[in-house]
């Protein structure tokens, strides 16, 4: 079965016209069309890659296990395949059956390595950083609504409490208040709005720890904990009144978990290399 198998791969907006008996999968970031190394095709762009018998059932597993993603490990994308095949089995023909079965195969597959290599890889950026440390916090509060704020967002909008952004120009930013819909963007210039600090201070913005110092004093909020991502948050330390975490600290920590998620990894890698040998079931 693996050897009539070929996969094609590329960007969401790169390849088009694929039709039936093709089976096309479409994640956030890519579109995956898979079929019989047999059935015909249009010529292809130069942007699409083509895997064909093992290497295209080992791409397959590696994109549902997360190893083709940007965040290594991440869990959403085996979502995402487990509801392709489910759409697929339900429209199976004796046509493609093969195809179904096989593509349930790299299901299994994927499970087992899943959980053989791939948990506890830990937080490996910012924004799993920041989601992993406020999960339990009222709320969350952004100064700063440059760059490094629009990556940490997607991470927490799912967090039940409330969100907010602090900016200087509140009305330069109307563009991200419509993507990030979930959060509250305030001035930061108004007192009143300083009041509305929640729970987890998150600093993203270029300033003094004097000033910084002057903002949460202005808060409601009797125990803050601040995550501190200026890159002088070592030479100009905020106050230890506050419960502090500075960005030497948080980039120490994902460097561990990206160490101990590359091992992991080379692991899963190196099962998937294996899945062929003395294994008539990808015959």
């Amino acid at each position: 079965m693996v050897s009539q198998l070929k996969v094609l791969h590329c960007n969401r907006k790169s390849l088009k016209g694929v039709t039936n008996p093709w089976f096309r999968w479409e994640t956030c970031l890519r579109q995956i069309i898979i079929g019989h190394s047999q059935w015909s095709l249009e010529s292809l762009p130069d942007s699409v890659d083509v895997y064909e018998a093992e290497e295209a059932y080992q791409f397959l597993v590696e994109v549902g296990c997360g190893l083709q993603s940007p965040m290594l490990g991440e869990t959403e994308v085996f979502g995402q395949y487990k509801k392709f095949l489910s759409q697929i089995q339900s429209v199976a023909t004796d046509q493609n059956k093969w195809l179904v079965d096989l593509l349930d195969n790299i299901r299994l597959d994927i499970k087992k390595i899943r959980n053989q290599y791939l948990v506890g890889l830990g937080s490996q950026s910012y924004g799993s950083l920041v989601r992993k440390k406020t999960k339990s916090a009222s709320g969350i509060s952004f100064i700063g609504s440059g760059q490094l704020v629009q990556e940490i967002l997607p991470w927490v909008a799912k967090h039940p409490g409330h969100i907010n952004v602090y900016c200087r120009h509140p009305e330069k930013y109307q563009q991200f208040a419509e993507q990030f819909q979930f959060a509250e963007w305030l001035n930061i210039n108004s007192l009143e709005n300083r009041c509305l600090l929640q729970e987890v201070v998150v600093i993203c913005a270029p300033m003094t720890a004097v000033e910084i110092g002057s903002l949460l004093t202005n808060s409601n909020v009797e125990l803050l904990t601040v995550i501190d991502l200026r890159g002088e948050s070592s030479s100009d330390p905020i106050s230890d009144v506050y419960r502090v975490e500075s960005l030497e600290q948080l980039l120490s920590q994902i460097k561990n978990n990206r160490m101990q998620a590359d091992q992991k990894v080379s692991q899963a890698r190196g099962f998937i290399v294996q899945l062929f040998n003395n294994n008539s079931v990808y015959g």
